[in-house]
């Protein structure tokens, strides 16, 4: 029993540093990955009235996959038009973005909105990496796997009502 005790304890820290290790060298030394985003559109992405502070989904979602590859997230806001040029040149990482969910706003004000019948179409969302990011791509759908396979991705969906968006699996490019 205690053999298999530290054997499981080894493998959980071997797959910590292998997550770490799998991004680009140049993130590792930094110790953060630069994302950037624009907070106006809950529940994916927002700022606190109260505190001022980033939060929402995507944001929770995003420093989960940091903590998961060793690493912290560091947040850039920026305009959604400069956002794909910023990822392009290199001034950030990656690019988070959503837009409104009519779950959530009906959360926030109660009474006021009702759904008729379930959604018809459904988008395909995403984090943008540069092309040549083949590294921090694979990194990210790793910890991504490994958020799906511990629940807290179902648990982020569920604190931000966006159960109906759930996927069940990572993809690159697939809405092509």
């Amino acid at each position: 029993m205690l053999t298999r005790l530290f054997l499981s304890a080894a493998l959980c820290l071997t797959a910590g540093v292998a997550a770490a290790q799998e991004l680009p060298a140049a993130l590792r030394q930094r110790g953060t990955i630069i994302a950037a985003v624009v907070p106006n559109y809950p529940p994916l992405e927002m700022k606190n009235p109260q505190t001022n502070e980033l939060t929402g989904f995507d944001i929770e979602l995003g420093n989960a996959i940091a903590a998961k590859l060793g690493v912290r997230m560091q947040w850039q806001e920026t305009s959604f038009e400069q956002m794909l040029a910023a990822v392009r040149t290199g001034r950030i990482d990656a690019a988070m973005q959503g837009s409104e969910t009519l779950p959530y706003i009906m959360g926030l004000e109660p009474n006021t909105f009702a759904l008729v019948g379930e959604p018809t179409r459904f988008t395909l969302m995403g984090i943008a990496t540069a092309k040549e990011a083949e590294d921090l791509r694979q990194a990210i759908v790793r910890a991504l796997k490994e958020l799906m396979a511990d629940g807290t991705y179902r648990q982020l969906l569920a604190k931000w009502q966006l159960q109906p968006s759930e996927l069940t699996e990572v993809t690159i490019n697939a809405g092509r």
